[in-house]
């Protein structure tokens, strides 16, 4: 697993705001033609890294991303969730919200074209209310403990 760690030093002083970091990969994307690939890594990182909250024991990620444009250009913001503000916390998880409501419509025009296409077929019902399936997993023996 990649990890990005809590912050970016900059003249010696560790910052967990992601303004640095944004202002890193600019420059970055000036620079150094590859950057790119390097961004996109970052990213992966960032994503994938989690930790553990030390009350519930449940997994959370660490990095919030926030999708914004500059200009024409758009760009992701990485900060840490522990370190959030709530006004940028809020912002990164309405957007993940919107990334959910997405795939869910295009799952729906998959099932409707498939269901279309195999009228002689019962067609496929695919409910989207989640609830229950969100309770279930929260609630679904740990699998890192059932491993252990």
């Amino acid at each position: 697993m990649k990890t990005i760690g809590p912050g970016l030093e900059y003249r010696g002083a560790m910052s967990v705001h992601w303004n640095y970091i944004d202002i890193h990969i600019d420059l970055l994307r000036r620079l150094w033609p590859e950057s790119v690939r390097l961004t996109e890594q970052f990213s992966e990182g960032a994503r994938e890294e989690t930790r553990r909250d030390e009350v519930t024991g449940s997994p959370y990620r660490v990095n919030l991303a926030v999708t914004t444009w500059q200009g024409k250009e758009q760009m992701t913001l990485w900060t840490d969730i522990d370190a959030a503000p709530r006004h940028i916390a809020h912002k990164s998880l309405v957007q993940r919200r919107e990334q959910m409501v997405g795939d869910a419509v295009q799952l729906t025009f998959d099932v409707m074209h498939w269901n279309r296409i195999n009228d002689v077929e019962d067609p496929i019902n695919m409910p989207l209310d989640l609830t229950d399936d969100v309770e279930w997993q929260i609630n679904a023996p740990d699998k890192d403990a059932e491993a252990a």
